[in-house]
């Protein structure tokens, strides 16, 4: 039991951490575009 809990903890910081770079990514883009002209 305490194996599963460690893997469901591990899992839940992999994603958040994933979660976060997808946020930065996302910026980054989103900035490039805007650069480009293709803003909102």
């Amino acid at each position: 039991m305490k194996n599963h809990k460690y893997k469901q903890l591990a899992f839940s910081q992999t994603l958040y951490s994933q979660m976060s770079q997808s946020d930065a990514l996302d910026n980054a883009i989103r900035q490039n575009l805007e650069a480009l002209g293709y803003g909102k």
